[in-house]
């Protein structure tokens, strides 16, 4: 007769602890991996579609400049002529009807707001931080000033023209800045992960805040630019994004578009 083993009960069940531990381990990991890059894809083609858009409106208007075409008016820009939209918010209250922001008097809280990516684990545990993060990051909103469009395919954006700067990308002004949320209100909600912005300039070209010559340049009574790119590390720019403060969002662009259109962070 055949001596036939087998696994004991008490066997089978640290082997499907084990298993479960490892699974609790890796499985919020690729689960984050694998948003993260459906993010970074949507980002791209945001990207692509304002890109398409810019080339669209420079043949349209038979001109070599963005300041000549749509892009030197927010309200025109943002419009179904350019735009397969679904809703548009005025200037007015784009915070609370498109980007769902809203202060609670009762907890003395700001409502779905942004966070950012050092914050999110650095302060969890202090609620008094949250409250001022938080706070922060509903502040950005409050400068741009123009409408807030939602689109078809789920993303979010708004407009404003930018005056008195250049870039150094390809030797001329910028005309406007694009601030993003490229799947609506859905979650996460964190700056750098589905919230981004980025800088266009007269001749078409997307760009970041390391481009701008202000960026590149002393402010009076300092020493030292914001950004050298002859100084700045390998993460400044990576750095400057996961702090979640006011132009974040332009900083996080760069590091996606530099490290080949991935999150390095």
């Amino acid at each position: 007769m055949l001596n036939k083993k087998a696994f004991t009960l008490t066997e089978l069940l640290i082997a499907l602890a084990i298993i479960g531990a490892i699974a609790a381990l890796t499985v919020p990991s690729l689960f984050s991996n694998v948003n993260n890059k459906l993010l970074t894809t949507q980002l791209k083609n945001m990207a692509g579609t304002i890109q398409q858009l810019a080339n669209d409106q420079m043949v349209m208007h038979r001109t070599k400049y963005l300041e000549n075409t749509d892009f030197s008016e927010p309200t025109t820009l943002l419009t179904d002529k350019n735009f397969s939209i679904v809703k548009t918010c005025d200037d007015d209250y784009a915070e609370s009807d498109c980007w769902g922001l809203g202060w609670d008097t009762d907890s003395q809280k700001v409502v779905n707001v942004y966070k950012a990516i050092d914050k999110l684990k650095t302060d969890s545990n202090d609620s008094s931080k949250k409250i001022r993060n938080k706070l922060e990051a509903f502040n950005i909103l409050e400068v741009m000033g123009s409408p807030t469009i939602k689109l078809k395919n789920g993303a979010m954006l708004t407009y404003h023209t930018v005056e008195n700067e250049v870039t150094s990308a390809d030797n001329t002004k910028v005309v406007g800045y694009f601030f993003f949320d490229v799947n609506g209100n859905d979650k996460p909600n964190t700056v750098g992960r589905d919230l981004f912005g980025f800088y266009i300039t007269n001749k078409g070209t997307l760009v970041g805040p390391s481009d701008l010559a202000s960026t590149r340049t002393p402010k009076e009574g300092e020493e030292n630019a914001e950004y050298d790119p002859n100084e700045a590390g390998s993460n400044f720019k990576i750095d400057k994004c996961k702090t979640g403060a006011e132009g974040s969002e332009g900083w996080c662009y760069e590091a996606v578009v530099d490290n080949g259109w991935e999150m390095p962070y």
